[in-house]
Protein backbone atom coordinates (compact mmCIF):
# COMPACT_ATOMS: atom_id res chain seq x y z
CA UNK A 1 0.00 0.00 0.00
CA UNK A 2 1.04 3.38 -0.89
CA UNK A 3 0.41 5.90 2.16
CA UNK A 4 0.63 9.94 2.76
CA UNK A 5 2.24 9.83 6.06
CA UNK A 6 1.96 12.99 6.85
CA UNK A 7 -0.69 15.54 5.82
CA UNK A 8 -2.76 18.05 7.32
CA UNK A 9 -6.06 20.20 6.97
CA UNK A 10 -8.61 22.71 7.49
CA UNK A 11 -8.83 21.46 11.51
CA UNK A 12 -5.29 22.61 11.77
CA UNK A 13 -4.65 26.29 12.26
CA UNK A 14 -2.28 26.45 9.72
CA UNK A 15 -3.77 24.75 7.24
CA UNK A 16 -6.51 25.35 4.60
CA UNK A 17 -7.34 21.60 2.74
CA UNK A 18 -10.48 20.41 3.00
CA UNK A 19 -10.70 16.85 3.65
CA UNK A 20 -13.43 15.97 0.70
CA UNK A 21 -9.86 17.61 -1.37
CA UNK A 22 -7.75 15.60 0.11
CA UNK A 23 -9.26 11.98 -0.41
CA UNK A 24 -10.13 13.11 -4.29
CA UNK A 25 -6.62 13.67 -4.68
CA UNK A 26 -4.87 10.95 -3.10
CA UNK A 27 -7.45 8.75 -5.51
CA UNK A 28 -6.42 10.72 -8.36
CA UNK A 29 -2.85 10.19 -8.27
CA UNK A 30 -3.26 6.50 -7.06
CA UNK A 31 -2.45 6.70 -3.58
CA UNK A 32 -4.33 3.87 -1.30
CA UNK A 33 -4.52 6.14 1.58
CA UNK A 34 -3.08 9.25 3.76
CA UNK A 35 -2.71 10.12 7.41
CA UNK A 36 -4.24 13.29 8.92
CA UNK A 37 -1.96 15.08 11.05
CA UNK A 38 -2.93 17.77 12.44
CA UNK A 39 -1.21 19.92 14.98
CA UNK A 40 -1.75 18.87 18.42
CA UNK A 41 -5.65 17.89 17.57
CA UNK A 42 -7.41 14.56 16.09
CA UNK A 43 -10.00 16.66 14.65
CA UNK A 44 -11.44 15.52 11.46
CA UNK A 45 -11.41 12.17 12.40
CA UNK A 46 -14.59 10.69 11.97
CA UNK A 47 -14.84 12.54 9.00
CA UNK A 48 -11.80 11.44 7.28
CA UNK A 49 -12.62 7.71 7.80
CA UNK A 50 -15.91 8.18 5.91
CA UNK A 51 -14.84 10.11 3.19
CA UNK A 52 -12.07 7.67 2.38
CA UNK A 53 -14.03 4.34 3.19
CA UNK A 54 -16.64 6.09 0.44
CA UNK A 55 -14.27 5.85 -2.39
CA UNK A 56 -12.30 2.47 -0.85
CA UNK A 57 -9.47 4.37 0.43
CA UNK A 58 -7.69 4.08 4.27
CA UNK A 59 -7.62 7.07 6.06
CA UNK A 60 -5.81 6.69 9.48
CA UNK A 61 -5.15 9.49 12.14
CA UNK A 62 -2.67 11.05 13.73
CA UNK A 63 -1.42 14.28 15.00
CA UNK A 64 2.05 16.20 14.67
CA UNK A 65 3.89 17.36 18.13
CA UNK A 66 5.68 20.39 18.37
CA UNK A 67 8.44 20.00 20.99
CA UNK A 68 11.71 21.78 22.30
CA UNK A 69 13.59 19.36 20.66
CA UNK A 70 11.15 19.13 17.00
CA UNK A 71 8.18 18.21 15.68
CA UNK A 72 7.28 14.97 16.05
CA UNK A 73 4.40 12.58 13.97
CA UNK A 74 2.57 10.87 16.63
CA UNK A 75 0.39 7.47 16.20
CA UNK A 76 -1.20 5.09 18.53
CA UNK A 77 -3.72 2.84 18.28
CA UNK A 78 -7.69 3.49 18.30
CA UNK A 79 -6.80 7.28 18.48
CA UNK A 80 -10.78 8.11 18.68
CA UNK A 81 -10.65 6.44 22.02
CA UNK A 82 -8.08 9.07 23.04
CA UNK A 83 -8.93 12.15 25.25
CA UNK A 84 -8.60 15.46 24.70
CA UNK A 85 -4.48 16.50 23.89
CA UNK A 86 -4.83 18.93 25.98
CA UNK A 87 -5.76 16.46 28.60
CA UNK A 88 -2.86 13.81 28.40
CA UNK A 89 0.04 16.16 26.75
CA UNK A 90 0.75 19.56 28.77
CA UNK A 91 1.51 22.55 26.42
CA UNK A 92 3.60 24.73 27.77
CA UNK A 93 3.38 28.60 27.19
CA UNK A 94 4.75 29.00 23.89
CA UNK A 95 2.52 26.08 22.36
CA UNK A 96 5.03 23.71 22.88
CA UNK A 97 5.02 20.06 24.69
CA UNK A 98 7.90 18.76 26.48
CA UNK A 99 9.45 15.93 24.82
CA UNK A 100 10.38 13.99 27.43
CA UNK A 101 6.53 14.26 28.51
CA UNK A 102 5.93 13.20 24.84
CA UNK A 103 7.71 9.94 25.03
CA UNK A 104 6.25 8.52 27.99
CA UNK A 105 2.56 9.41 27.41
CA UNK A 106 3.10 7.99 23.66
CA UNK A 107 5.08 4.86 25.05
CA UNK A 108 2.21 4.15 27.56
CA UNK A 109 -0.46 3.85 24.89
CA UNK A 110 1.78 1.75 22.91
CA UNK A 111 2.28 4.67 20.01
CA UNK A 112 5.14 5.46 18.42
CA UNK A 113 7.15 8.85 17.43
CA UNK A 114 8.17 9.35 14.14
CA UNK A 115 10.77 12.53 13.36
CA UNK A 116 8.94 15.39 11.06
CA UNK A 117 11.69 16.90 8.16
CA UNK A 118 14.06 16.92 10.76
CA UNK A 119 16.34 19.32 8.87
CA UNK A 120 13.97 21.59 7.48
CA UNK A 121 15.70 25.32 7.50
CA UNK A 122 12.46 26.94 7.26
CA UNK A 123 11.18 25.14 10.61
CA UNK A 124 11.85 26.87 13.85
CA UNK A 125 12.91 24.44 16.46
CA UNK A 126 13.90 21.01 14.48
CA UNK A 127 15.93 18.64 15.62
CA UNK A 128 18.59 18.49 13.55
CA UNK A 129 21.48 16.26 14.76
CA UNK A 130 20.21 16.21 18.11
CA UNK A 131 17.68 13.46 16.83
CA UNK A 132 19.96 11.00 17.00
CA UNK A 133 20.23 11.03 20.64
CA UNK A 134 16.56 11.05 21.20
CA UNK A 135 14.84 7.74 22.26
CA UNK A 136 11.80 5.99 21.33
CA UNK A 137 11.72 7.05 17.67
CA UNK A 138 10.42 4.27 15.19
CA UNK A 139 11.10 6.31 12.27
CA UNK A 140 12.44 9.47 10.20
CA UNK A 141 10.62 11.46 8.19
CA UNK A 142 13.37 11.34 5.22
CA UNK A 143 11.54 13.09 2.30
CA UNK A 144 9.22 15.57 2.74
CA UNK A 145 7.13 17.14 0.15
CA UNK A 146 7.11 20.80 1.28
CA UNK A 147 11.14 21.12 2.15
CA UNK A 148 12.86 18.33 0.79
CA UNK A 149 16.40 18.88 -0.70
CA UNK A 150 18.94 18.76 1.43
CA UNK A 151 17.24 18.65 4.14
CA UNK A 152 16.04 15.24 2.89
CA UNK A 153 19.45 14.09 2.17
CA UNK A 154 20.75 14.96 5.83
CA UNK A 155 17.50 12.59 7.13
CA UNK A 156 18.19 9.78 5.01
CA UNK A 157 21.82 9.42 5.89
CA UNK A 158 21.23 10.04 9.58
CA UNK A 159 18.30 7.15 9.81
CA UNK A 160 20.73 4.77 7.57
CA UNK A 161 23.39 5.56 9.64
CA UNK A 162 21.27 4.88 12.67
CA UNK A 163 19.02 1.51 11.30
CA UNK A 164 15.65 3.94 11.93
CA UNK A 165 13.33 3.70 8.63
CA UNK A 166 12.65 6.40 6.74
CA UNK A 167 9.32 7.45 5.37
CA UNK A 168 7.75 10.03 3.25
CA UNK A 169 4.71 12.34 3.69
CA UNK A 170 3.90 15.27 1.76
CA UNK A 171 3.22 17.63 4.61
CA UNK A 172 0.36 19.36 2.69
CA UNK A 173 -1.20 22.13 3.75
CA UNK A 174 -2.55 24.55 2.10
CA UNK A 175 -2.98 23.03 -2.27
CA UNK A 176 -3.72 19.28 -2.32
CA UNK A 177 -1.61 19.46 -5.36
CA UNK A 178 1.07 18.97 -2.47
CA UNK A 179 -0.09 15.48 -2.00
CA UNK A 180 1.34 13.05 -4.99
CA UNK A 181 5.02 13.71 -4.89
CA UNK A 182 6.20 11.56 -1.81
CA UNK A 183 4.71 8.74 -0.01
CA UNK A 184 5.20 5.86 2.18
CA UNK A 185 5.15 2.26 0.69
CA UNK A 186 3.89 -0.27 3.12
CA UNK A 187 4.61 -4.32 2.36
CA UNK A 188 1.41 -5.48 3.69
CA UNK A 189 -2.35 -4.02 3.77
CA UNK A 190 -3.21 -1.34 6.39
CA UNK A 191 -6.60 -1.21 7.91
CA UNK A 192 -6.30 0.58 11.19
CA UNK A 193 -3.33 2.51 13.47
CA UNK A 194 -2.35 -0.28 15.32
CA UNK A 195 -1.37 -2.29 11.88
CA UNK A 196 0.41 0.97 11.18
CA UNK A 197 2.55 0.90 14.42
CA UNK A 198 2.89 -2.66 13.74
CA UNK A 199 4.63 -1.83 10.01
CA UNK A 200 6.62 0.64 11.32
CA UNK A 201 7.87 -1.93 13.95
CA UNK A 202 8.27 -4.25 11.78
CA UNK A 203 10.82 -2.16 9.27
CA UNK A 204 8.12 -3.04 6.52
CA UNK A 205 8.07 0.28 4.96
CA UNK A 206 9.79 2.55 2.69
CA UNK A 207 9.89 6.03 1.30
CA UNK A 208 8.77 6.83 -2.44
CA UNK A 209 9.20 9.68 -4.50
CA UNK A 210 6.28 9.40 -7.01
CA UNK A 211 6.98 9.91 -10.66
CA UNK A 212 11.05 11.00 -9.77
CA UNK A 213 14.39 9.22 -10.76
CA UNK A 214 15.66 6.28 -9.64
CA UNK A 215 17.83 5.85 -6.31
CA UNK A 216 21.15 3.92 -6.04
CA UNK A 217 21.63 1.05 -3.66
CA UNK A 218 22.76 1.28 -0.29
CA UNK A 219 22.95 -1.14 2.61
CA UNK A 220 21.61 -0.05 5.64
CA UNK A 221 23.23 -0.32 9.11
CA UNK A 222 22.10 -2.88 11.76
CA UNK A 223 22.37 -1.13 14.77
CA UNK A 224 21.10 2.43 16.32
CA UNK A 225 24.36 4.71 16.46
CA UNK A 226 26.41 2.58 13.62
CA UNK A 227 27.72 5.36 11.25
CA UNK A 228 28.42 4.70 7.56
CA UNK A 229 31.77 5.58 5.65
CA UNK A 230 31.47 9.07 3.44
CA UNK A 231 29.05 10.91 6.54
CA UNK A 232 29.04 14.21 6.99
CA UNK A 233 32.32 15.16 8.01
CA UNK A 234 33.93 12.91 5.27
CA UNK A 235 33.24 14.46 1.85
CA UNK A 236 30.41 14.43 -0.66
CA UNK A 237 30.21 11.16 -3.17
CA UNK A 238 29.13 10.22 -5.84
CA UNK A 239 25.37 9.23 -4.71
CA UNK A 240 23.98 11.03 -7.31
CA UNK A 241 20.38 9.60 -8.65
CA UNK A 242 20.02 8.18 -11.81
CA UNK A 243 17.56 9.54 -14.40
CA UNK A 244 15.64 6.36 -14.75
CA UNK A 245 11.97 6.97 -15.28
CA UNK A 246 9.14 4.27 -15.60
CA UNK A 247 5.42 4.55 -16.27
CA UNK A 248 4.18 2.85 -13.23
CA UNK A 249 1.05 3.85 -11.64
CA UNK A 250 0.25 7.32 -11.36
CA UNK A 251 3.77 8.14 -13.31
CA UNK A 252 6.33 6.36 -10.48
CA UNK A 253 9.40 5.74 -11.91
CA UNK A 254 10.99 2.49 -12.48
CA UNK A 255 8.13 -0.47 -11.51
CA UNK A 256 5.87 2.10 -10.70
CA UNK A 257 7.20 2.09 -6.63
CA UNK A 258 10.54 4.48 -6.69
CA UNK A 259 11.48 3.25 -3.20
CA UNK A 260 14.21 3.68 -1.00
CA UNK A 261 14.95 0.08 0.80
CA UNK A 262 14.87 -0.02 4.48
CA UNK A 263 16.34 -2.87 4.99
CA UNK A 264 19.14 -3.53 1.79
CA UNK A 265 18.77 -1.06 -1.05
CA UNK A 266 18.91 2.55 -0.11
CA UNK A 267 20.61 5.91 -1.67
CA UNK A 268 24.42 6.86 -0.90
CA UNK A 269 25.62 9.20 2.20
CA UNK A 270 25.17 12.78 2.18
CA UNK A 271 27.06 15.52 3.02
CA UNK A 272 25.82 18.79 4.63
CA UNK A 273 24.94 20.68 7.30
CA UNK A 274 22.49 21.14 10.49
CA UNK A 275 19.39 23.16 9.85
CA UNK A 276 18.29 26.19 10.98
CA UNK A 277 14.99 28.32 11.98
CA UNK A 278 13.32 30.69 10.76
CA UNK A 279 9.63 29.77 10.57
CA UNK A 280 7.29 27.99 13.20
CA UNK A 281 5.18 25.78 10.92
CA UNK A 282 6.07 22.60 9.94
Amino acid sequence: MLIDIHVHSEHDDNAELKLADVVQRCKQVGLDGFCLTNVHGLAGLEEAKRLAAEVDLVALVGFEALTELGHFLVFVPEPDKLPAISEWLGLGEDGRVEFASLARAVAERKGILVAAHPYAREVSGVSGDQVAQLPGLAALEVFNGRHGGMADELAEELAVGLGLVGVGGSDARHKVEEIGSVATLFAGKINNEAELIEAFIGQDVWPVRIGGPAPKPYKRSTGRGERRPGGRGEGRRDGRRDARRGEGRGGRSGDGRNRSSNRSSNRSPRDGGKGGSSRSDS
